[in-house]
């Protein structure tokens, strides 16, 4: 059965007989009218929508779109999983269809949970009969910018901050009151540019070198952590999203259910 067949068979079992909906079917509750199935007699195809966005648009040959149209929200991507549900429950045993988000390499995205794979998902993304997206993209994933961090880490007084940052660290008490933290922007840009002027040395190493607690703040014992801290936060806008060189994940498989859990 194609998911055309399933929307359709859907429709004529639930359809509303009267009222503002008439002759759609709500993809769930009947009272959750804001979530519905109708036949779209202008493109001859089967669609789910909510509120006023198609999310779902199913062809007859079998192959359909899914879409977000920007709304990517918990509502939107719950209304997808449905309506794919009901559709692998028509199919084989081990057929799998469904709509995720999940982070990879750093970025978060939506995926696309098939039998075949795990894919990214994308607006307006047309899918075979089968689960597999016909036009598949690459995932993302977050990089830094290797020309941008080379000059920063090579940069004389960039270095001889660092150089000096073990003798700063001594000289912090071991704790003091969070009353007497120091407010300091710490911004990646603002931050950079500090660290130009040798006068905000140690104010930056006071801010980065304790463990903030509720009321007394720690001192971090190893400069080397504090070091690592101040590169993380010096560097925060380098990174940029790009695209992988793939475009599946392995498929995930499905978790077990607990061995005293009785399915119905």
């Amino acid at each position: 059965m194609t998911f055309f067949e399933t929307l359709y068979k859907h429709l004529q079992t639930h359809k509303y007989k009267r009222g503002r909906f008439e002759g759609d079917a709500p993809l769930e509750r009947r009272g959750a009218t804001h979530k519905r199935v109708r036949y779209n007699s202008r493109d001859d195809t089967m669609e789910v929508y909510v509120y006023r966005s198609v999310l779902v648009s199913a062809a007859r040959d079998g192959t359909f779109r899914l879409f977000n149209r920007g709304w990517s929200t918990q509502v939107t991507r719950d209304a997808l999983s449905v309506a794919l549900h009901m559709y692998a429950r028509t199919q084989h045993a081990t057929f799998r269809l469904s709509v995720g988000a999940t982070t990879h390499r750093g970025v978060s995205q939506w995926v696309l949970y098939t039998s075949a794979g795990t894919f990214c998902f994308y607006d307006g993304v047309q899918v075979a009969a089968s689960g597999t997206p016909l036009e598949p993209v690459p995932f993302k994933r977050r990089a830094i910018n290797r020309e941008r961090s080379s000059a920063f880490s090579k940069d004389p007084t960039i270095k001889e901050f660092f150089h000096t940052l073990p003798v700063l660290h001594a000289a912090l008490p071991d704790s003091r009151p969070v009353h007497l933290s120091r407010g300091y922007s710490l911004y990646a840009g603002s931050l950079r540019e500090a660290l130009q002027d040798p006068v905000n040395w140690p104010l930056i190493v006071e801010v980065f070198g304790y463990h903030q607690k509720w009321q007394l703040s720690h001192k971090i014992d190893d400069p080397r952590t504090v070091a690592r801290d101040i590169r993380t936060s010096a560097k925060g806008d380098m990174y940029e999203t790009i695209d992988t060189d793939y475009v599946t994940l392995p498929p995930v498989l499905p978790r077990a259910a607990p061995a005293h859990t009785t399915t119905i």
